[in-house]
């Protein structure tokens, strides 16, 4: 077993004594706010109980160039391409903007690229395809926010986009219509760790006007983006975590009751952890060995019997890529172990001949766990 040099957060004693008393909390559980640096009333409040509703999703920079101009494509009929992206994060941010799409009556497709072959991000390959589609209005989700050379190419080909992400922003904005993005430096909203999904979620709900609509039909598939994406569960997070886990247990879409058979939670009522590791990592494994599109199917489907088969389908894809995982992560193992300069490295590299991209980062997790 390797050895781990713990370094433990500093903690004010005296003040997790006083949040302990202010609000009968279990000295322990004090302690762990104070840590995390949860220390004011509100944030406390918010954290433990989650007593603020969504902030105004309009705080976030773009937000009503968006909602313009998707709104726009809605009434118009203009055709609309959602450009997702292949993880759990990608497919429910996919899945929850097209069933909202769809729900009001628009001209609306989606496309998720194939992991290995066509890598991650929108690519101008499909934007030539789009236009060739007569696509007039791309929204990309979980995904675009460094897709400067493919957005100039859309708008030379005369086609709209509207980014929605969350990830890091890089030295320069693409030309978009909107960049919806709460790490934008000049973006002011009160949150900001949002999942690529949380950002459609806030967008579902400026769209509609009405945030508790959105979370009680669409907070299951953000919850279980969220986890899969593993971000802070802290402020809206938190929020949406709770209200997805209370609707999976409440009602399932027809295709989530499938894969909860044959995750073996069917019969339990679940909470974040089984969301998190017997839920979301079969929704990845589509992406992983074969293609997103599956889980998207599974997702979208509304037939019991074709959500069956479409499960039993990720069902295999996962095992599958429990077996790849593990006879890879034995291989890297064992060469660390015959090599102690590369045990005892710094930085460990480790490869092999066809090891599959699709799990070589799960691997490098584990291994980086173990060494």
């Amino acid at each position: 077993m390797s050895k781990k040099n713990w370094i433990t957060a500093h903690n004010d004693r005296n003040l997790a004594a006083q949040i302990a008393e202010d609000f009968s909390l279990n000295p322990f559980v004090a302690l762990l706010l104070t840590a995390r640096g949860i220390t004011e009333p509100e944030q406390i409040e918010n954290f433990l109980f989650q007593r603020d509703l969504f902030v105004d999703p309009f705080e976030i920079t773009d937000m009503d160039k968006a909602v313009e101009r998707i709104g726009a494509a809605v009434d118009n009929y203009e055709r609309i391409m959602i450009f997702g992206d292949y993880d759990a994060d990608g497919v429910t941010s996919t899945a929850s903007l097209y069933l909202y799409l769809a729900s009001q009556g628009a001209d609306v497709g989606y496309y998720i690229p194939d992991g290995v072959s066509e890598g991650y991000g929108i690519s101008c390959g499909s934007i030539r395809e789009f236009h060739s589609q007569g696509v007039k209005l791309i929204v990309t989700v979980d995904n675009g926010i460094n897709a400067v050379e493919e957005t100039a190419l859309a708008n030379e080909l005369g086609i709209d986009v509207v980014i929605t992400d969350h990830h890091k922003v890089g030295d320069k904005l693409p030309e978009a219509v909107a960049v919806v993005n709460p790490h934008r430096a000049d973006c002011e909203c009160e949150y900001e760790d949002y999942a690529g999904v949380g950002v459609v979620l806030k967008l579902l709900c400026a769209l509609e006007g009405d945030s508790d609509t959105i979370l009680n039909e669409y907070a299951d598939l953000a919850a279980i983006g969220t986890l899969a994406d593993v971000v802070p569960l802290t402020g809206e997070n938190r929020v949406i975590v709770k209200k997805g886990v209370e609707l999976l247990n409440k009602r399932s879409r027809t295709g989530l009751e499938a894969l909860k058979m044959y995750a073996s939670v069917s019969d339990k009522i679940l909470n974040s952890s089984q969301v998190s590791f017997s839920l979301a990592p079969r929704i990845n494994a589509a992406g992983r060995m074969s293609s997103a599109s599956l889980a998207m199917k599974l997702l979208l489907c509304t037939d019991r019997q074709d959500a069956e088969k479409l499960a039993a389908e990720l069902e295999h894809a996962n095992r599958e890529r429990h077996s790849v995982e593990a006879e890879i992560a034995e291989k890297a193992i064992e060469y660390i172990e015959a090599n102690d300069e590369v045990k005892y490295s710094p930085v460990i590299v480790v490869s092999g001949e066809g090891w599959h991209q699709g799990v070589i980062g799960i691997v490098a997790s584990r291994l980086v766990s173990r060494y």
